[in-house]
């Protein structure tokens, strides 16, 4: 039986393998430019046999393109990557599949948490939205879900790692 982490990231490879094919890929006038560092908060609520809930704002989200649909990111400095998948009907509008680095395919190892997601954005210009929410486990009896809200602030690509290290 196929772990939901397993059929993440299947889907994350089909996207990977069916936006080139859509023509996204062939006009970079299709695919908006996320670059830049974003301001907002977030709030995640973790179980580990108690309730806890902990906030963060401000909160800085840098974006980085490594191609045109593969994103760096880190969120307050962790870093992850993202498959952007954008609109059909309006490319300025899409969502990202979110994959923290230190993801792997177990809740029980000792790397740390796993965590996965999902973020819709919007753009113009320099202007821009996104919001999501992920859902993380870790060793030690831990489980969670976050909800992230940013604004762009800039369009400058941020000097951020652009592979999980």
């Amino acid at each position: 039986m196929m772990t939901r982490l397993a059929r993440l990231a299947g889907l994350f490879l089909a996207a990977l393998v069916v936006l080139p094919a859509t023509g996204f890929a062939a006009d970079p006038g299709f695919i908006p430019i996320l670059n830049g560092t974003w301001t907002g908060k977030w709030k995640c609520v973790t179980f580990t046999g108690v309730k806890e809930t902990f906030t963060q704002k401000p909160s800085e989200l840098k974006l980085r393109h490594v191609t045109l649909q593969i994103v760096a990111v880190t969120i307050d400095g962790v870093q992850a990557t993202v498959s952007m998948i954008p609109s059909a009907q309006k490319p300025t509008k899409g969502e990202l599949a979110f994959v923290g680095c230190r993801t792997d395919n177990s809740v029980s190892s000792s790397v740390g948490v796993d965590e996965v997601g999902r973020f819709k954005y919007s753009v113009k210009d320099t202007k821009g939205t996104l919001s999501g929410t992920t859902f993380y486990a870790g060793s030690g009896g831990i489980v969670g879900t976050c909800r992230y809200s940013y604004k762009r602030v800039d369009i400058v690509s941020p000097a951020i790692p652009t592979s999980c290290s």
